[in-house]
């Protein structure tokens, strides 16, 4: 009885680890950036977003992307502080992944509120008609959500929900093997 009750939780275990572990960043990732755009970091500042209760951040799951930017010259600097004019007009491009309100943290239930505020949406969307770049990613419910009132304003209507395999129920593997995984090569 007592095998199969350890049998039985480590099998909970492991399956809840892989439900845990869908997004593996690859730390070895090394891409070697052609004809840089800029010199090394003569390049424009880029903010990556951290005050909105980010999913990524400069230390946690966005290596790739950072690195590719450094490679092409800018200047990578963490915003911590919430988006206004002041803190926009030191940047060209702002990174926004994964923002979140602080009510759905832990708590991913409906409504999901906007992980922004009104005067921070205005702000951001001044910026952008004055020549500012955004890059808005969001995954899976809340994270669209959070994002949906800013991203009406920029016409994108985001899905805020999950999309399940229910006939295998686990974790989807993408593989060069059975094509479900291709390199774009530029």
């Amino acid at each position: 009885m007592l095998r199969t009750t350890c049998l039985f939780l480590l099998s909970v275990f492991i399956y809840n680890l892989q439900l845990n572990a869908q997004q593996v960043i690859d730390s070895s990732f090394n891409y070697n950036v052609r004809n840089p755009a800029y010199s090394l970091n003569k390049g424009p500042i880029i903010y990556i977003d951290e005050y909105h209760n980010n999913d990524m951040s400069l230390n946690n799951k966005m290596f790739p992307l950072i690195e590719v930017l450094k490679k092409d010259g800018y200047r990578i600097k963490p915003l911590n502080d919430s988006i206004s004019k002041l803190t926009l007009d030191k940047s060209k491009i702002l990174i926004i992944i994964g923002a979140l309100h602080k009510t759905n943290i832990g708590k991913w239930k409906l409504p999901t509120p906007s992980a922004l505020s009104e005067n921070e949406i205005l702000e951001l969307l001044n910026w952008i008609d004055e020549g500012g770049s955004l890059l808005l990613v969001a995954d899976h419910m809340p994270f669209p959500g959070a994002i949906s009132k800013l991203s009406y304003h920029l016409g994108v209507e985001w899905f805020n929900g999950f999309v399940i395999d229910s006939i295998n129920w686990g974790m989807s593997t993408f593989t060069k093997r059975d094509s479900t995984l291709s390199i774009i090569h530029y």
